[in-house]
């Protein structure tokens, strides 16, 4: 009887440490090959599952964590865009107009840079007389 008492102890500290995310130390067979021991087998194969569980989430986690900090990072324009004909400036949701250059870096993480095409400055040259 003691026998059994210091294995049910045995099984009852595993269980805690199963419960404590303890799942690296297996419980071992007695000597004796009883329903105990088919307890432990069971616990032991209760903690290899939830080892394989946990490995799944924890992937998972991380997978949405690299996904969220990449959306986090992504900024789109979409969808029409209401810019002025004439001068380019763009209206806001608000109804106010921007600059478009103002309002694509607020926007977006574009950032722009300006200089002269080659048929722009064909055309200052000429509205100069030079």
């Amino acid at each position: 009887m003691a026998r059994a008492e210091s294995r049910i102890d045995e099984i009852n500290t595993f269980i805690r440490k199963l419960a404590a995310g303890d799942l690296q130390t297996p419980l071992e067979p007695s000597e004796a090959h009883d329903d105990l021991d088919a307890i432990a087998e069971g616990l032991n194969m209760l903690a290899e599952e939830i080892e394989a569980s946990t490995i799944s989430i924890d992937r998972y986690r991380a997978l949405v964590s690299e996904l969220q900090t990449t959306l986090d990072d992504v900024k789109t324009l979409s969808g029409l865009l209401p810019i002025c004909a004439w001068c380019r400036q763009v209206r806001s949701d608000e109804g106010y107009w921007t600059q478009l250059e103002h309002y694509v870096s607020e926007h977006s993480d574009a950032r722009f840079t300006h200089g002269i095409c080659p048929k722009c400055a064909a055309g200052i040259g000429e509205s100069t007389g030079e």
